[in-house]
This record gives structure tokens, C-alpha cells and sequence, in this order.
């Protein structure tokens, strides 16, 4: 649907305006018009990794694929760490879903990042998906859900952009 896109956009869109933002998105990986994987990229730092790949491994299998761990905490959870202790204004999560939340050490830092997080965070989820800590943020009355489709994907970057900017009075500084 362009989850990861938009994100992508939106960071783009706020680095370039001297926003502090940052967090991860995943990628397809795509070799000979085949996917054979996906890649985690921390924003920040740029590094890149392995969130699963299409063969078998020693982390545990989704489906097709093998979920690397080492790459999903030292990328994923890094970049989260990076964002707390950057203090950035915003945060971006892509995405929250059952690759990623299949490691417990993951799933327990993405909780705590929800849980005592400060600036704004932006994350995607797949539709359909339940976690306690998805669950919860969605009750929470400062919590936006805006589901993403092909036709919606403008008008819902539009609408993020929106919600951000007028974040700006309660910690979101944008030059």
C-alpha cells in the first residue's frame, strides 16, 4: 500500500526542513524481479541490514523467511536507542508487524519506546495486526489512526504532515 514510502517521504521531507527525525523502515529487497528478503534502514545513521531473508537460517522462519535477529536489534532496537537518547522530535516505526515483533528482546523495546517516548512518533502496522502495545496506543486519545491505501496515500501524507506541523507548540521544532 506504500507504508514504507510515505515514511520515507515524510522523513525526507522533515530532514530537510532541519527537524531532528529518525527511527527505521523496512524495505522489500528485490534481486532479478523476485523478492528474496527484506531490509531494515536505520534514518539516522543509514545503516542497513537484514530484517528477513528467503532462505533458511538460524533465527526463526515467517512464512518463507528467516528472520535475522542480530540485524532487527542491532539496526531496529538501535535506532529506537538512537532516537531516545538523540532526543529527536520525531520518530518513525515501519513497521510494526510479525517479522519484527517475533523477537520478544524487539517487541519489549518497541513497548517501552511507546509507552515513555517523548517527541512524536509516526509508526505503520499491518492491518489486521494485534499486539498489546498496538492495541493500547490505539485507545490512547492522542493517538491518530489513518489507514493507508493505494488511493489514500497522498491525502494521508497530507493529513501526517498536517498533524505534525501543528505539533510544532508542544515540542516539534520546525525551522
Amino acid at each position: 500500500m506504500g507504508k514504507t514510502t510515505l515514511m520515507e517521504r515524510l522523513y525526507y521531507h522533515y530532514k530537510l526542513q532541519g527537524v531532528k527525525v529518525g527511527g527505521f523502515i523496512t524495505r522489500e529487497a528485490i534481486e532479478n524481479g523476485k523478492r528474496v528478503g527484506f531490509r531494515i534502514i536505520d534514518l539516522q545513521s543509514g545503516r542497513e541490514g537484514w530484517l528477513a531473508k528467503a532462505q533458511p537460517g538460524s533465527g526463526p522462519m515467517y512464512g518463507r523467511y528467516c528472520i535475522i535477529l542480530e540485524d532487527l536489534e542491532a539496526i531496529g532496537l538501535g535506532a529506537i536507542q538512537t532516537a531516545v537518547e538523540s532526543n529527536l522530535d520525531i520518530v518513525l516505526i515501519d513497521e510494526i508487524g510479525p517479522m519484527e515483533m517475533s523477537r520478544r528482546r524487539f517487541s519489549a523495546g518497541i513497548s517501552s519506546f511507546l509507552q515513555n517516548g517523548t517527541g512524536l512518533t509516526v509508526a505503520t502496522f499491518k492491518q489486521g495486526s494485534h499486539y498489546p502495545i498496538i492495541d493500547k496506543s490505539l485507545d490512547n486519545p492522542t493517538t491518530t489512526l489513518l489507514n493507508i491505501t493505494r488511493d489514500s496515500r497522498e491525502a494521508v501524507l497530507s493529513k501526517l504532515i498536517e498533524l505534525l506541523d501543528s505539533s510544532k507548540g508542544r515540542g516539534l521544532n520546525i525551522d
